[in-house]
């Protein structure tokens, strides 16, 4: 009799306790942290105090960092997460950076390391033809600049992403891609590859971010104004080979521009994709389309009404901050909330 209840005993235990040595929730397949997208409520909006045109925030581990054009030249000035200006505004570059004394014309931004890096194209008559890199330290004071290509247009729209090390900038190669110039923190060239072609075919417009070992390429594929159908992902890995080719994550015929906006939700497992709808060169509706880790669309929502081009967007914990630009610069705040 004691051993029929001690083998029921075992029995009860086993049915209790998890499968194999994790145990329970600690098993090798991972349990997501939540299920379902983020949900996002306005928290603020400021117009910046400066800059007319292309409004990126990053985060520098205290305060956004907030970089814009005007005049021919890229600003930049620290903000509190309630998008208040606290820092003074400082020049970045100007047409004394560039060849000829040249205009600049858009930049991109992101900060890394310690250190802020920004690249410019000049404005060329409206294709460029110069790109160039600039790095501050954390309070926005030059330390390096160098040329990243010359007299090699169009450089106008370019990308540019770091992968916790080194620095990358797109140049749009027409009919392709993109021509992936690489340099180390000292902005010691490291190199280019040429990205796209075939079935991997892009324009620019695009956006790049780096996660778990593999580059995540958003773009569209022209940016002809009313012909452009779909938002494509491709994924690369550290030396930019494809490793998951172009996929149309959302087909909107003639209403998709600019694809700049790209952030990760962690906790969701979201991809965050902001652009302007609408059928025209200036841009329109500000939207937000929401993706799963595999890209497959859950939502695409109007958060904006008006005419809004070249959004950009960082995430610092649970806010959402986005700038945006159109008939000048805009900064909005989204309080992030998991299901």
């Amino acid at each position: 009799m004691r051993l029929f209840f001690a083998l029921i005993l075992v029995l009860l235990c086993v049915s209790c306790g998890g499968g194999g040595e994790g145990g329970g929730e600690n098993s090798s397949s991972p349990v997501p942290s939540s299920s379902g997208p983020p949900s996002f409520a306005p928290a603020g909006q400021v117009t910046p105090d400066f800059g007319g045109i292309w409004c990126i925030p990053v985060f520098d581990g205290t305060d956004l960092v907030i970089s814009t054009e005007s005049g021919g030249a890229v600003w930049a000035a620290k903000h509190d997460l309630s998008l208040n200006r606290t820092g003074a505004i400082a020049k970045i570059a100007d047409s004394t950076d560039t060849a000829g004394g040249d205009t600049i014309a858009d930049h991109k931004h992101l900060f890394q390391n310690g250190a802020h890096y920004f690249t410019f194209s000049i404005s060329g008559g409206g294709s460029g033809g110069y790109l160039y890199i600039v790095k501050t330290d954390s309070g926005l004071n030059r330390i390096a600049i160098t040329t990243v290509v010359s007299a090699a247009p169009p450089t106008n729209d370019m990308f540019m992403v770091g992968d916790g090390t080194n620095v990358h900038v797109g140049k749009f190669v027409p009919g392709q891609g993109h021509r992936v110039y690489s340099f180390d923190a000292s902005l010691i060239s490291l190199g280019s590859v040429d990205i796209g072609g075939g079935a991997n075919k892009h324009a620019n417009g695009a956006v790049a971010e780096y996660r778990d070992g593999k580059f995540y390429l958003v773009a569209p594929d022209t940016l002809a104004p009313g012909m452009n159908d779909n938002v494509n992902r491709i994924v690369f890995d550290t030396a930019w080979n494809v490793v998951e080719t172009k996929k149309s994550t959302l087909y909107d015929p003639g209403m998709i521009t600019i694809v700049s906006a790209l952030t990760w939700h962690p906790s969701t497992e979201t991809w965050i994709v902001h652009y302007g709808r609408g059928p025209g060169a200036g841009g329109g509706v500000l939207t937000r389309s929401l993706f799963d880790a595999n890209w497959d669309l859950l939502s695409s929502d109007a958060i904006l009404a008006g005419t809004w081009s070249r959004p950009h967007s960082v995430l610092v914990g649970d806010l959402l901050v986005v700038g945006y630009d159109g008939g000048g610069v805009k900064l909005s705040s989204y309080t992030v909330t998991d299901p």
